[in-house]
């Protein structure tokens, strides 16, 4: 498998790195996890044409987590290329069929394509498949809509992405061994903000997950002038990368 790290950041404004959106490739499909407002920008410059996406699972319905599935849709207007004709699956909590709806309503038609279907599925905490993955859900405690993802290729690959969260034993049990974990890392060790993770508090879900690689995400500002690295470090022996927008992680 591979992952695109297309955006580490947050809704704060940065430079360097875009609101959350991630790109997991396997052998035959690629599925957006989360879709942050620069996600065509991200796609481009990774050289990824945005009508070869199968699917996107949401987090949360939270606009950084969100926001770009309104231009996604949107760019398969454009007549530059071959009109898409698979279907699009976007995946997330109960009530994203009611998003869906909400956004259709605000912008019209043009959210609904016109050479290919978009089928909203609602996910709950179940285990079910997805063409090549088998993928396993459980419920968050970030937001009313936050969902944790766990896929497993056919190769017994897997990966788990955490969306925003507080400590929180489900995600440690869904990431149990997990070849990577990717989850978000908001603030420095030692701070405590409701709903999100610091680094040390990283560090040890995924050592209690026995983890073999734990990517940090989802950086606030406060994490500019601290190691996070490190701190993780502290609690987690295995492999620590810190995610860098446009970064390749094969696995």
């Amino acid at each position: 498998m591979k992952l695109w790290i297309l955006g580490s950041g947050t809704a704060v404004p940065n430079m360097l790195r875009a609101p959350a959106c991630f790109l997991l490739e396997g052998r035959e499909k690629r599925i957006l996890l989360d879709a942050g407002s620069c996600v065509l920008l991200r796609l481009e410059q990774a050289g990824i044409d945005f009508r070869q996406v199968d699917a996107v699972y949401l987090s949360h319905f939270h606009p950084d987590h969100c926001a770009g599935l309104v231009p996604l849709l949107f760019a398969h207007y454009c007549p530059d290329g071959t009109p898409r004709r698979d279907p699009l699956v976007i995946t997330g909590s109960v009530g994203i069929s009611a998003l869906m709806d909400n956004l259709r309503r605000a912008f019209g038609d043009w959210l609904v394509p016109k050479s290919f279907k978009v089928e909203v599925r609602e996910a709950r905490e179940h285990v079910f498949a997805d063409g090549e993955f088998e993928v396993s859900v459980v419920f968050g405690s970030h937001s009313e809509s936050s969902l944790a993802y766990r896929f497993r290729d056919r190769a017994g690959k897997v990966l788990v992405y955490s969306g925003d969260t507080p400590y929180s034993a489900s995600i440690v049990n869904l990431a149990c061994e997990a070849d990577l974990l990717l989850l978000e890392c908001s603030f420095p060790a030692g701070t405590r903000a409701p709903g999100h993770l610091s680094a040390d508090d990283a560090g040890r879900m995924a050592a209690a997950a026995r983890a073999k690689k734990l990517v940090l995400t989802h950086f606030y500002p406060p994490c500019r002038d601290a190691d996070v690295k490190a701190q993780a470090a502290e609690h987690f022996k295995g492999e620590i990368v810190v995610a860098q927008d446009l970064m390749l992680i094969e696995f």
